[in-house]
């Protein structure tokens, strides 16, 4: 039988035979390896944390935003069909609720109230002094142009609805909320 040479073997017995440092590592190497390792392990796993939590708080906030959406669109049909039977909302209206299975931690609540038309539009336009006038025309702030404007603020105060939904949870003993907001128009 014929003995074969391993080469892995051969080089650590040479090693061991011409009186190599055998002593491996230190104890003062080995613990600051393990501190580094830790020091690392703890980032890593508070990164990690911080990731798993921010995933959530996004997922809540998505299921809330698609909860909203569907309670609005619910709320703009009911509005549609009270509309078609003349009926617009005149004062303001508020209603709110729980959510049915698996969503009960959410709460919904919307208002119907008459739209905020912007100062600026009731008052004749938003002019500055120094604004140049073609000719023949009136000033923006004459009284005529006020009276116009306030005219058609009443008129558009009187056929516009605002409708707010906010769908909010308690997460971590604190409470988060989603707002959509459209409006309404009494044609």
């Amino acid at each position: 039988m014929s003995k074969t040479s391993r080469p892995g073997l051969n080089f650590f017995s040479v090693l061991l035979k011409k009186g190599a440092n055998n002593q491996g590592f230190s104890l003062l190497e080995i613990l600051v390896a393990l501190g580094i390792l830790a020091i690392t392990l703890v980032a890593l796993y508070t990164s990690q944390g911080s990731s798993l939590k921010a995933s959530a708080a996004a997922s809540r906030i998505q299921v809330a935003t698609l909860l909203a959406r569907n309670q609005l669109n619910f709320k703009l049909i009911e509005l549609e069909k009270a509309q078609a039977k003349n009926n617009f909302p005149k004062d303001k209206e508020e209603d709110d609720g729980i959510f049915e299975s698996p969503y009960e931690d959410y709460r919904w609540h919307w208002t119907i109230e008459k739209a905020e038309i912007p100062i600026g539009i009731a008052e004749g336009g938003a002019s500055s002094e120094g604004e140049a006038q073609q000719p023949g025309m009136l000033p923006a702030n004459s009284s005529y142009m006020g009276q116009i404007a306030q005219l058609v603020t009443e008129q558009l105060k009187e056929s516009l609805r605002s409708i707010k939904l906010e769908v909010s949870w308690e997460e971590l003993g604190s409470t988060h909320s989603v707002v959509l907001t459209t409006h309404i128009v009494k044609l």
